[in-house]
């Protein structure tokens, strides 16, 4: 019994279980190409270790051929593998991989056909120097071509691990470090086995080799997990931006953190990545509870700060949920300054409602007046009335006498019109020398007597310095089912241009 073909049977069984486990939680960084890797293995440690039970030949070199498509195949895997834990999935296109298989597939075909021309094993033969049967293989130099290309994927892949190794933070470099000693493995065994180094002979004990990188790989996907949803360019991109960045797992694990989010939420960085949020940020249950919620966005208070929250969901191609990602604002200052400013606004409503000069009231609080009252109307199913009049001929008033007799003008007829409304009712300068009466429990035909008496009052008096005035009315009601006030004022407006039309100083309504 040959102890090396034992020994050969614990990475086929290992590896085929990892492997199904892999393919299993494919969703995770890596984990693809991972299983790819480990069933490869399987299938050479298998084929291997039946070739070290058997003695015959032929039987030996049957078995041998047929391992080959899975040792031309590790070194690709281990690749792939590598540009997906470091985020580079996005060059795998379909006509890479094919290129990447290419010389593999070559090696494999000139494997096959040694018998024919002797290139790639020179010599093929039973040692009969150990105690048990080994097949003698002497490697041609069609063999070299597939070290030569291994060797440059597998160093390939140091360099891009090492190079990301020296741009990583701590919890990185730990994950980083974990890959990379597993990677030393097959590169020191398969050296000793083809310079024969240490003595072996001519056993091979490379599949145990990457049976150990693939350990070391599913330790760092399967437990630690930190490759996961990993950002591209983390270094240049999130720890520089002016917001907060937590990036969180399906699992609810947290994976990334920027420098501004460790200062916003008062954490240690290092320590918490990897960690289940509730641990991570379990003095902070308003950002425990957003984060568990179906809310996009949300404000909250975190120490003294009070912080915008918003909430985007990482999906895969396939429309799996592969996380969260959570900006984070301090909005503490904006908040200030709309406070002061929302009270100084209301500061200048207490003390801007009036027209300055005829000191009726202004624009604004006829707005909010019509709203208000309109409100009502409906409420109460009461009705409401509005009046919209003007001075005619201001202009001819100011080109006369001068803007002061026009100023004069308009002061003169808000005193008298103020003084001759109702209590219930308001007057407002709604623009120039258009002004507005609103009337609440006051239907058509009464606003239509009210503002009669109201022109027939102006059109009696004669002013001081400015002698006789008159006014164009327009009158409007609201209508059942009216929502708002827009129509109402339409109406009005329309009415006194037909005033205006039919020759001024007369009241109209529509």
């Amino acid at each position: 019994m040959n102890p090396f073909a034992l020994l050969m049977f614990i990475p086929t069984v290992s590896c085929g279980l990892l492997g199904m486990y892999s393919f299993y939680k494919r969703e995770l960084t890596g984990a693809g190409p991972l299983g790819f890797l480990m069933l490869a293995i399987t299938w050479w440690s298998t084929m291997y270790g039946l070739e070290l039970l058997s003695n015959d030949l032929q039987q030996m070199r049957l078995l041998n051929s047929i391992s080959y498509p899975a040792i031309v195949s590790l070194p690709v895997f281990v690749f792939m593998f590598v540009m997906a834990i470091l985020d580079r999935r996005e060059w795998f296109t379909f006509k890479r991989v094919v290129l990447l298989f290419i010389v593999p597939a070559i090696v494999n075909l000139t494997m096959w056909t040694n018998e024919f021309h002797w290139l790639f094993y020179t010599v093929s033969e039973i040692d009969t120097q150990w105690p048990f049967p080994v097949q003698k293989l002497v490697h041609g130099p069609l063999f070299w071509i597939n070290i030569v290309y291994t060797y440059v994927l597998l160093v390939g892949s140091i360099v891009l691990l090492l190079r990301e190794w020296f741009y990583s933070e701590r919890p990185y470099r730990t994950q980083l470090s974990i890959i990379l000693l597993g990677m030393a493995f097959p590169i020191l065994v398969n050296l000793n086995y083809l310079f024969k180094i240490l003595p072996v002979g001519y056993i091979d004990l490379t599949p145990v080799a990457f049976f150990l990188t693939s350990l070391f790989a599913a330790l760092s996907i399967f437990r630690f997990r930190l490759f996961d949803l990993r950002p591209i360019a983390k270094e240049t991109v999130i720890r520089n931006l002016e917001d907060g960045i937590v990036v969180i797992d399906k699992s609810d694990i947290l994976i990334d953190v920027n420098p501004v989010s460790v200062k916003l939420l008062e954490i240690d960085g290092e320590k918490a990545l990897g960690l289940p949020i509730d641990d991570a940020f379990s003095r902070m249950p308003a950002l425990l509870g957003f984060i568990g919620s179906t809310d996009s966005r949300s404000e909250m208070v975190i120490g003294e700060r009070i912080v915008e929250s918003r909430k985007t969901s990482i999906m895969s191609k396939r429309g799996r949920l592969r996380g969260h990602i959570v900006l984070l604002t301090d909005i503490t200052d904006r908040k200030r300054i709309e406070e002061a400013l929302k009270e100084s606004q209301e500061m200048y409503r207490t003390l801007a409602t009036t027209d300055m000069l005829t000191g009726v009231l202004n624009r604004y609080s006829l707005d909010q007046l019509l709203e208000r009252e309109t409100e009502r109307s409906r409420r109460y199913r009461e009705p409401l009335s509005v009046i919209m009049f003007d001075l005619d001929d201001l202009k001819k008033i100011n080109d006369t006498h001068g803007h002061h007799a026009g100023d004069t003008a308009l002061k003169a007829l808000s005193f008298q019109i103020l003084s001759k409304i109702r209590k219930s009712d308001s007057l407002g300068r709604w623009g120039g020398d258009e002004f507005l009466i609103v009337a609440p429990s006051t239907d058509l035909a009464g606003a239509l007597e009210m503002a009669e008496k109201l022109r027939a009052e102006i059109d009696s008096v004669e002013f001081e310095a400015i002698g006789k005035l008159s006014i164009s009315m327009g009158v409007s009601s609201l209508e059942m089912g009216e929502k708002d006030y827009d129509g109402l004022l339409r109406r009005a407006d329309r009415a006194l241009y037909e005033s205006k039309k039919r020759g001024k100083n007369r009241v109209m309504a529509i």
